[in-house]
């Protein structure tokens, strides 16, 4: 076991020396006077969106309290209305209204039922964050893929880009179907559906402006918008701030362009 270590160990002291030399390679170039200088580069026409890499759940989370009891709050601009755990309101000690129930949509399609409601302080629900743009599930960012006008729905909390199979499919995107674009995704009741393929290279416009993105969206049947944009995406380009013009809601769609093709 010891000899394995001590190759494993040298193995990987090899590897970042060489990864060292390629990342200064990669800085500059020397010339004959010993002088480093960089390479030119072309600015593309529009901004690449990273290709999607699966890193694994990812949360934004803020912490909060509720009483005396410390809370950690998910911001999910996805979810129509707030929700708290059975397990936190029996352990604080709360009476739920039973006979206020809603039925909740899960991003399947597949409803399930909330046994009840709650009044919690109004210090739980932060209004620094800015996602009050979004109001409920209806408000939606208008913009096109690929010139073809679409609605998509702001979700914090999903960690993907997607795009629902069927639009996908009407609007004859190409869908990569390979298994390695099969990725697990769990939804809020805790139940695990599976994305069905990739679309990639797909440009995004926001509204009708000049702002464009190309990125990939994962494929998901039954997906209860068109488009859907994850935490990641949402967050490093400030949609929320930068692109709130663009914002409209489902029940006033007539207010908005209609889904067309730009062609």
């Amino acid at each position: 076991m010891a000899n394995i270590t001590d190759k494993w160990v040298d193995y990987l002291r090899n590897r970042n020396h060489q990864h060292r030399e390629t990342t200064q390679d990669s800085e500059g170039v020397s010339n004959t006077s010993g002088e480093k200088t960089t390479t030119d580069t072309i600015a593309p026409s529009r901004r690449r969106q990273p290709r999607q890499v699966y890193k694994g759940p990812s949360d934004y989370v803020v912490e909060g309290l509720v009483g005396e009891h410390q809370v950690n709050r998910l911001v999910d601009t996805g979810a129509e209305r707030n929700f708290v755990s059975a397990q936190f309101v029996q352990k604080a000690g709360l009476t739920p209204y039973e006979t206020d129930t809603k039925t909740v949509q899960l991003a399947g399609g597949r409803k399930t039922e909330s046994t009840g409601s709650v009044k919690l302080a109004r210090s739980l629900f932060g209004s620094h964050l800015r996602m009050s743009l979004l109001g409920d599930e209806r408000q939606r960012l208008w913009g096109s893929m690929d010139s073809i006008y679409t609605h998509a729905l702001l979700d914090t909390g999903c960690d993907l880009d997607l795009v629902g199979a069927a639009w996908a499919r009407a609007n004859n995107f190409k869908i990569d179907q390979g298994p390695e674009h099969r990725l697990p995704l769990e939804l809020g009741d805790g139940t695990r559906i599976s994305t069905t393929g990739i679309v990639r290279d797909v440009t995004w416009t926001f509204g009708d402006s000049r702002e464009k993105v190309c990125s990939d969206f994962y494929v998901l049947d039954a997906l209860s918008a068109d488009v859907v944009f994850g935490g990641d995406f949402i967050m490093e380009r400030d949609v929320f701030s930068e692109f709130s013009h663009f914002m409209i809601h489902l029940d006033y769609e007539a207010r908005a362009p209609e889904r067309q093709s730009l062609g």
